[in-house]
């Protein structure tokens, strides 16, 4: 036995890739009297390489050592690490630390972990990779525990610190001390938070805590959600309101007390305090007992707080975006995607001209283009979409509308739309795509299309991979301008697992993403590229190939991968074929089970844990 063991150890060693760093090498260019990469300046040749696609700069890095060392320095310069997955991110640290890589980061982003230790091997190899990074711009920190002290004490002093607070995975003292952690933080730019509301003395405690940042952060300008609400249980909907009478649980500034002028704003639910009169009170009016101020809460951050630093909006209630409107003085981008108001007088009393602009639909904008209209002069992206809904059915644009918005949009550079197929004659838009193909500024579109539900027959033609490839050509041969394409057929609900199990909708939407190439390997198909960015590099290369052959000799799918493919190829399936499928899936994953639970692989497996451990 000892034996055996010696020769797997010795494999193993054998076996093991000990990590190399590539020293690059000077390029030297093969015809010195012509123009070569090899005679650009570093920085010239990392900003081209900027704009390369992922799978391309992987590529690239294959074919020299220059430029694989370019490359590698490029794509670093966002790195993701999930705390939940232990080896991946110290494997991640220790190609950094390897390659030399850490001036190349700019952006860092950590998410996952229901806690922090202090003494987490992966916080102090960061931690002490920090001092070599300094071009590091941004450091977002969506994990559910604290902001831990040893990144505190380490964060460069340009860093801007960007943080999301959440209510889940801890006890309400331990949310708190979230805040309190973040108290006079130097580094904190923006902060956003999701606080589930069950009891309001409580949640009181933790908002006098949000509301102590708010006031000592001296470069917290940015607040992109604020939500304090009930907690959000899918798929059985919202949690309970507040019961009449329910106390003040806000953020109680008072006094002439303010955060400083922000750039950013959204509060999509917010426990809107109101002066306790004695009217409130006899009807037992909640978020009234324990209010400060007086009047309502809505009037006093549209008066005290300074707006004309505000540069992105996003969602807010009604009343305080109709208050501030004329203060919005820089303001650029609106991104307004709650349904339940119209957008159309906010939109026509900023003072500015946007450049960024998101709604709903076109019925929040009373169905008329004027809205739009008047800031046509700077903008340069439209979005007019919102969730698929058979209890909110979408309204769309007609094609008469459209050509105004064409006619008045010259700069406009990224457009995306909901758009209906052409019921009349069982086609795609035609005529809709003619008028976006006329924008003369246009470079990218992204079209959602509708998918239905599992009880309603799906809308036809259907999306595939072959109809996403030709709906480009027509765009790209009517404008050369449009370089790339994104199709949607459905997007999934806020719920998309139902008890677990994924939903019809969310195995039968599809998304592509069609773009113009200059690769020679893609010459045969026109110089176009059509990917599903929901799956791997590998599973697009079988969606490539299977593509180009019929659907016999395809094959069925055998697991929720393969599902995905045989719908960007064929289309949605039915709701009986669907529960067929998953039928199928449970039979197949019963039997593997008997057989891996059977009694030769039971004894197979004790009798390989005792020659390994004896």
């Amino acid at each position: 036995m000892a034996r055996i063991r010696h020769v797997f150890s010795k494999r193993q060693q054998q076996l093991a890739r000990v990590p190399q760093r590539i020293t690059a090498r000077v390029a030297i260019p093969i015809y010195p009297e012509r123009p070569s990469i090899a005679q650009l300046p570093d920085e010239a040749l990392r900003l081209i390489l900027n704009y390369v696609d992922d799978i391309d700069l992987r590529t690239l890095a294959t074919i020299n050592s220059t430029l694989y060392e370019k490359t590698r320095y490029v794509q670093h310069h966002t790195v993701a690490i999930d705390l939940g997955q232990h080896r991946h991110a110290l494997s991640l640290l220790d190609i950094l630390e390897r390659n030399r890589l850490q001036p190349a980061v700019r952006v860092i982003e950590l998410s996952g972990g229901s806690y922090t230790q202090e003494d987490d091997d992966i916080l102090v190899r960061l931690a002490d990779l920090m001092s070599a990074m300094a071009g590091l711009r941004d450091l977002h920190w969506s994990c559910l525990g604290t902001f831990p002290h040893i990144l505190r004490d380490r964060i460069p002093a340009q860093t801007r610190l960007h943080v999301s607070i959440t209510g889940r995975g801890g006890t309400d003292d331990q949310v708190r001390e979230r805040f309190m952690a973040l108290v006079g933080n130097q580094n904190l730019f923006s902060l956003s938070v999701h606080l589930g509301l069950q009891v309001e003395f409580v949640c009181s405690e933790k908002m006098r805590a949000l509301k102590e940042v708010l006031l000592s952060c001296p470069w917290l300008t940015r607040i992109p959600l604020l939500y304090v609400g009930p907690i959000c249980t899918p798929p059985h909907g919202m949690g309970d309101g507040p019961l009449p009478g329910a106390p003040y649980c806000g953020l109680g500034f008072s006094g002439g007390e303010k955060p400083l002028a922000l750039e950013e704003l959204g509060v999509t639910m917010y426990p809107w305090g109101r002066e306790p009169t004695p009217h409130l009170v006899s009807i037992k009016a909640v978020y009234c007992a324990g209010y400060p101020e007086k009047g309502s809460e809505v009037d006093y951050w549209a008066e005290k707080f300074n707006w004309t630093q505000l540069r992105k909006l996003n969602d807010i209630p009604k009343d305080l975006a109709l208050k501030i409107a004329p203060k919005l003085t820089l303001l650029k981008e609106v991104v307004l995607e709650e349904e339940y108001w119209d957008k159309s007088e906010f939109l026509e009393g900023i003072p500015t001209t946007l450049e960024v602009l998101s709604i709903p639909s076109w019925g929040h904008i009373s169905n008329q283009p004027s809205p739009i209209i008047r800031h046509g002069a700077a903008l340069r992206k439209l979005t007019i979409h919102h969730q698929e809904s058979k209890h909110n059915p979408r309204i769309f644009l007609a094609d008469t509308d459209l050509v105004i918005l064409c006619q008045s949009l010259p700069y406009l550079a990224e457009l995306i739309l909901d758009i209906a197929r052409d019921t009349k004659k069982n086609a795609w838009p035609y005529s809709s795509l003619d008028i976006i193909a006329k924008f003369p500024s246009l470079k990218v579109v992204e079209l959602w299309f509708e998918l239905s539900n599992r009880w309603a027959a799906s809308q036809t033609p259907h999306l595939t991979v072959s109809a996403a490839r030709e709906l480009f050509n027509y765009l790209h041969q009517r404008s050369s301008n449009i370089q790339s394409l994104k199709l949607h057929s459905g997007i999934p609900g806020r719920a998309s697992h139902i008890f677990g199990d994924p939903s019809w909708e969310l195995q039968n939407s599809v998304y592509f993403l069609c773009k113009v190439s200059i690769c020679d390997g893609d010459a045969a198909d026109g110089y176009v590229t059509v990917t599903c960015p929901q799956l791997s590099i590998e599973m697009n290369a079988e969606l490539t190939r299977l593509s180009k052959l019929s659907s016999k000799e395809r094959g069925p799918a055998n697991n929720a991968t393969e599902l995905s493919i045989k719908v960007a190829l064929e289309g949605p399936l039915t709701m009986e074929d669907w529960k067929a499928w998953g039928r199928l899936q449970d039979l197949h994953a019963y039997k593997a089970y008997r057989k891996e639970n059977s009694v030769p692989q039971r004894l197979g497996r004790f009798v390989s844990n005792a020659l390994r451990w004896n």
